[in-house]
């Protein structure tokens, strides 16, 4: 006898439809009818009766139904206690992410999961990879992929990434002009640490513009994302950087954002996790919500193709 063949017994009891009961539950129709049979099986007893026109529990089953709701109860509570202390969600996440989409699915996390407490941890998304595959983080969010690691990951957002520049009138005349990206790559040049998903994906960018990191006027490697927008709002230099985060920063009125032409350089933001490991209902929780914002967002942009091309 299993937990989940007791629990398809108990909504079946609650719905009074196979078909309504399946659907609470998230499974096949077919899967709890199995349960159903399963359990019968095992008891040597009929639990419900059903025809085309009726639905009803058997006396054991009537009996039955108020033991069920005693071992499922007794099984939260059991989890409750082993569980106490632990109700926390570990993320790990790089600058582009947190900045631009954490807040959101934290919000959403946290109405679906209420009592959760979240700890966020901030750093390159090559160390969020490395901290998913320890367990140091229960899961991740990064800018960029490794393909020697043994995460998984996939795809839930896209970032474009610009050329930012201090807003002087300089460079606000170069953007008028219909200035790119390109257009920058002799000025003095700030770059993020070689473990940052953004410097990683910025050194593609450099290659698709024909240029080498080596061939730039580098002034100064920054680590922090925050302190980098900071230094190009001061004019120390230009740097790459993701436009969303450039807006939600704060700055965006003391920095310029030049595109890569051509219709402008986009990255993959993705959900790392660690497949064959034990996840949490806590971690599936916020996975699941990752997974629902990506195909709301996929279907948004499919329906402004759709009515573009009307």
């Amino acid at each position: 006898m299993e937990f989940r063949q007791i629990e398809s017994f108990v909504r079946l009891a609650e719905c009074e439809s196979f078909s309504r009961a399946a659907q609470s539950l998230h499974v096949s129709q077919p899967t709890v009818s199995a349960h159903i049979a399963a359990l019968e099986r095992e008891l040597d007893t009929a639990l419900v009766v059903r025809t085309a026109k009726r639905f009803a529990l058997t006396a054991e089953g009537r009996a039955f139904r108020e033991q069920a709701l005693a071992m499922l109860a007794s099984r939260d509570k059991a989890l409750a206690i082993a569980s106490k202390g632990r109700r926390r969600l570990v993320i790990g996440t790089s600058s582009a992410p947190a900045r631009a989409h954490l807040p959101g699915l934290l919000a959403s996390y946290h109405r679906a999961q209420p009592d959760m407490r979240v700890c966020v941890e901030e750093c390159d998304s090559m160390r969020v990879i490395a901290q998913v595959e320890s367990g140091e983080v229960d899961i991740g969010l990064a800018g960029a992929e490794d393909p020697q690691s043994p995460c998984s990951f996939t795809p839930f957002a896209t970032d474009e990434l610009v050329v930012a520049a201090p807003n002087t009138p300089r460079y606000r005349a170069l953007l008028r002009s219909g200035a790119h990206a390109q257009t920058l790559l002799d000025e003095p040049f700030l770059v993020r640490s070689t473990t940052s998903g953004t410097q990683t994906q910025a050194q593609r960018l450099l290659r698709m513009l024909g240029r080498e990191l080596d061939s730039l006027n580098v002034v100064a490697q920054i680590d922090d994302a925050e302190t980098m927008r900071s230094c190009i709002a001061e004019g120390l230099g230009v740097g790459v950087l993701s436009r969303s985060v450039v807006s939600i920063s704060g700055k965006g009125n003391r920095l310029l954002c030049f595109s890569a032409p051509g219709g402008g350089y986009w990255r993959k933001l993705y959900l790392v996790e660690m497949p064959g490991r034990y996840q949490s209902q806590a971690q599936r929780a916020f996975s699941q919500i990752v997974h629902s914002a990506a195909d709301a967002r996929r279907g948004a942009a499919d329906g402004k193709e759709a009515a573009a091309g009307a």
